[in-house]
């Protein structure tokens, strides 16, 4: 082998092979994963004081809203909609 193969064939044998490349692509999917499901927020606002017969909260004003794909919200409506089934957290603000 001449001296530029031989260089060429010591920089391949230093790279990934495709499957330590595909396995960090899926550990870095995960934590993308993680990462974005902890980043999506919905939050709407009840301003005006004023209930709807049964006494019902209507939402009058969306605040935040991360996902609209998945956050369904329609101005004076007493329920929210989510599309994707899951666990999903409800906090009170003042």
């Amino acid at each position: 082998m001449n001296k530029a193969l031989t260089e060429i064939q010591k920089e391949l044998d230093s790279k990934s092979n495709l499957s330590e490349l595909k396995a960090a692509l899926n550990e870095q999917a995960l934590v993308n994963e993680s990462l974005c499901t902890e980043n999506i927020i919905g939050r709407w606002a009840w301003k005006s004081g004023e209930l709807k017969s049964g006494n019902i909260v209507p939402w009058e004003i969306q605040l935040t809203n991360t996902l609209p794909d998945n956050f369904l919200w329609e101005k004076d409506k007493s329920s929210l909609l989510t599309v994707a089934p899951g666990l999903y957290e409800v906090n009170k603000c003042i």
